[in-house]
């Protein structure tokens, strides 16, 4: 039989539940971005919150995620969120960092101000931050002093806490995306987390809060897990991990 032969009847793999993601940083990840945009939004917040602290010492990643336009094109895009990480105290911190965008001119990691933030690993993006599971914190992207600021709020407490801000052109928002990367055996232990409240703020302050989402899941052709899933419960985007998938790829998915 020729190779080629070969590979038109080897069969597809539809389904990884169990082991390490295939992918080459060893993540599986899901997504669900932001429908109904409006012009010139400077500011992006949501409330995430953790269910549960996981089980295992694998890297777990939770973000919000935009990129910086300057209303023609896009330049670069970071992602503020909550780490389950080895290494730091508690195995908990935050991160805000972000990469130019590829044909933008310029391209790689993006440099920013000092965190005010200590960091275990001496990480410029990854910052020590005692969260705890099952509190609610809003993440929020918008204009800062020195760039575009990431900033962590305890709603329980109020207390806000700025990471970093990262330099970038661009004096607008755009591609808003929430995301888990899960570094993690698809088989688990699984962790839920909880997005309430998404709200794109415009130039003017109006705010314009997030009716629905499109869902995406990294591939198993791509190294993902299968097994991994997005929903929608009394008002939250809830995506889950070690679970059975209820919202194929690409459902939209209305908030409220």
């Amino acid at each position: 039989m020729s190779f080629f032969r070969r590979f038109l009847s080897a069969p597809t793999r539809s389904e990884r539940t169990e082991g390490l993601p295939a992918s080459s940083n060893r993540a599986s990840s899901l997504h669900a971005r932001w429908l109904g945009e409006p012009a010139d939004a400077v500011s992006v917040s949501v409330e995430l919150t953790i269910a549960s602290q996981p089980a295992s010492a694998h890297l777990r990643f939770w973000a919000l995620q935009a990129s910086f336009t300057d209303g023609r094109r896009p330049i670069g895009a970071g992602h503020l969120g909550l780490q389950w990480i080895d290494r730091y105290p508690g195995h908990t911190a935050a991160n805000w960092g972000g990469y130019h965008h590829v044909g933008a001119g310029r391209s790689g990691e993006l440099t920013g101000t000092e965190s005010a933030l200590p960091s275990a690993t001496h990480n410029v993006n990854t910052r020590n931050y005692a969260w705890r599971p099952g509190v609610t914190y809003r993440l929020t992207i918008d204009q800062g002093a020195a760039g575009w600021a990431g900033t962590v709020t305890d709603v329980s407490t109020g207390e806000h806490t700025t990471i970093r801000e990262l330099a970038c052109e661009g004096d607008a928002l755009t591609s808003v995306v929430m995301w888990s990367e899960i570094f993690a055996p698809c088989e688990g232990p699984g962790v839920e987390v909880r997005w309430t409240n998404p709200v794109w703020v415009d130039r003017s302050g109006v705010q314009h809060p997030v009716r629905q989402v499109q869902l995406s899941y990294q591939s198993v052709v791509n190294g993902g897990c299968s097994n991994s899933s997005t929903t929608v419960d009394n008002g939250a985007v809830v995506q889950t991990t070690a679970t059975d998938r209820v919202n194929p790829d690409g459902s939209v998915l209305t908030i409220s």
